[in-house]
């Protein structure tokens, strides 16, 4: 997959009146909203075809075809001032049918990104209305939540950004926080939106006012949009740049308070800025940051801790991959690596490579979490603890491939076992009556003896 924003299959052109005709034919129930208006008025409404469309069963349901398509005059419509009331309705039947509560979300996701549910919420952007606006927002955040097919679709979507740029600019802040939310959830289930977003003329800008505003549920959203988009690498060198890193982030870290919201906010800066150090010339500025901040490290840790348990950690439950690439670079920092192996790290980071499952970003954690590891076993008086860990099953496992690994880290996990493994032949050689004819091993009792062979051959 490059990183050009690609569209959704099924971007043509077909008459409204077709695609009505066709999907009548054998009609599905329609929501109780719908039910209540004259059917002159339905089939005024440019949400009317798409709700028919996603409450149709599957197409390999269907006896007869039916185009995959949205109409382009749908997907690209202006809704009127007297459509606004009815559009926030039929948007937030989308944002429940997207939603994790639906058993069918994912199907449904599918299906609304295939049938021009993206433009034609993106269309509502502009509305006049405040309420139509949210829930416009909400469906596309919830849309693009784990679904990368349509976060990309949401970028790419003609008018999208533009419209969200100017949501995160209006005077009266009603929809700050509703859009910041959905370049947060564009960017946390994408890596190839972040770059788009931060390039976007004015966008940018635009989150650092409200990062640096007072609404603190805007603010909120915004840092985290900024946590999430830092975790592209091409993304985070544009906002060190940019002085985020100076006139953002760092602030926050010297802010009091207390609470989950502050909490979470302070967590997400710190991660953000661990992230950027990663970045050319990330290490100058960033480090001297965090290095101001004594509990970043045990934070890090801790919540990569509660992301494993399943646990939330200031009232937000951090995906894996959201943990890990900060960790790594982080644990670059050979000051940091005594800590964060006191801190319980290279126990967490075990149990990362145990429970691995594919999924989103999957390969990239277990990638990272072998690469840590790796720079952590050149010194050894890490070993020890490394072996503790129950690291090596972890390893052995990952060998195998039996879960799908992937072959770069399949590689990474013979190089660890490769040199983890070693030990056994140092002590055998020490018991050779002429290579270790002078080793301190045969100064030692029984008892000593026992340890150090549990410890070779485990």
């Amino acid at each position: 997959m490059t990183d050009q924003v690609a569209a959704l299959p099924g971007d043509g052109a077909e008459d409204i009146s077709e695609c009505v005709r066709q999907v009548s034919i054998s009609p599905p129930p329609l929501p109780s909203f719908l039910l209540s208006l004259s059917p002159c008025s339905r089939l005024s409404l440019p949400f009317f075809p798409i709700l028919r469309l996603l409450l149709s069963p599957p197409l390999s349901d269907r006896t007869h075809t039916l185009s995959p398509s949205l109409p382009s005059a749908i997907s690209g419509s202006r809704l009127s001032t007297g459509d606004d009331a009815t559009a926030a309705r039929a948007a937030r039947y989308l944002f429940q049918k997207a939603h994790a509560a639906d058993k069918h979300n994912k199907e449904n996701k599918e299906k609304m990104g295939r049938r021009g549910a993206v433009n034609a919420l993106c269309s509502i952007l502009r509305s006049g209305s405040v309420e139509a606006r949210y829930q416009a927002c909400s469906a596309l955040s919830e849309l693009a939540y784990q679904n990368e097919n349509i976060c990309m679709a949401i970028i790419n979507a003609p008018g999208c950004l533009e419209s969200i740029r100017i949501l995160l600019q209006e005077q009266d802040g009603n929809n700050h926080e509703d859009a910041a939310l959905v370049i947060n959830n564009c960017a946390a289930f994408s890596q190839h939106t972040p770059i788009h977003i931060v390039q976007y003329p004015g966008m940018l800008e635009a989150i650092r006012s409200i990062a640096n505003g007072r609404h603190v549920g805007a603010r909120n959203a915004a840092i985290s949009a900024l946590n999430c988009i830092s975790r592209s690498i091409e993304a985070a060198q544009v906002l060190l740049h940019a002085r985020i890193v100076e006139e953002v982030l760092t602030p926050i870290l010297s802010e009091k308070g207390r609470g989950e919201k502050y909490e979470a906010r302070v967590a997400r800066a710190v991660l953000a800025i661990a992230n950027i150090m990663g970045a050319k010339g990330g290490y100058e500025i960033c480090a001297p940051v965090l290095a101001k901040y004594p509990n970043h490290l045990e934070m890090t840790v801790n919540i990569l801790g509660h992301s494993l348990d399943g646990l939330k950690w200031a009232g937000i439950l951090f995906a894996l991959y959201s943990v890990i690439i900060p960790m790594s670079h982080l644990s670059a920092i050979k000051e940091n690596q005594g800590k964060l192996v006191e801190l319980g790290m290279i126990d967490k980071l075990a149990r990362v490579l145990r429970e691995w499952q594919p999924g989103h970003l999957s390969d990239s954690v277990m990638e990272r979490a072998l690469l840590i590891i790796l720079s952590i076993n050149d010194h050894p008086e890490f070993q020890h603890r490394i072996r503790l860990s129950g690291l090596i099953a972890g390893l052995q496992q990952i060998k195998l491939g039996l879960r799908n690994e992937p072959p770069k880290c399949r590689a990474l996990a013979e190089q660890l076992l490769s040199s983890l493994l070693q030990c056994h032949v140092a002590f055998c050689m020490g018991q050779h009556p002429r290579l270790g004819a002078d080793s301190p091993l045969l100064l030692l009792d029984d008892f000593l003896s026992s340890l150090v062979i549990d410890m070779a051959f485990q």
